[in-house]
């Protein structure tokens, strides 16, 4: 049996199209839902960081450290596990990880000032902090969304 490489189209991909018993498949499958909790949470937290009520602070210094968190391990394992695997069979991986490098660094300060912040200081840092999501979710929605980042087979 010859396999044909899927190609997904996010219009016409069904269930038919695919197997999902294929471990490259369902790997593919888990990277567009990681992705996408990931941009749909950085949208949340920048979103409301822009009317965040004062008894609010404590709730969402706890939500956005922890999609920030998300987010550097995510980008830790890709750029250590995954991509370098890929990257055997695929030199184009290697872009991949370069592309990362400012995401990682902007995630990394973002986690730095959240660090810092407790909910009866986060009122003098929202502007800040509302910043640093905006251009981080900016950055990363490009390279999660556009398929001109990820490699065709």
């Amino acid at each position: 049996m010859t396999i044909q490489p899927l190609t997904l189209h996010r219009d016409h991909l069904t269930l038919e199209d695919i197997d999902l018993h294929d471990p490259y498949i369902t790997t593919n499958l888990e990277i567009f839902a990681f992705h996408n909790i990931l941009l749909r949470n950085l949208t949340s937290c920048h979103t409301h960081s822009a009317t965040l009520a004062t008894s609010n602070f404590e709730p969402f210094l706890i939500y956005t450290r922890f999609t920030i968190r998300v987010l550097t391990a995510y980008l830790h394992s890709t750029d250590t596990i995954w991509f370098p695997a890929y990257a055997q069979y695929d030199p184009r991986f290697h872009d991949l990880i370069d592309a990362h490098k400012p995401l990682r660094a902007a995630a990394t300060e973002l986690a730095d000032l959240l660090a810092a912040a407790e909910p009866v200081t986060l009122g003098s840092l929202l502007g800040e902090v509302e910043g640093r999501l905006g251009k981080l979710r900016a950055a990363v929605g490009p390279q999660f969304e556009e398929a001109r980042f990820m490699p065709e087979f």
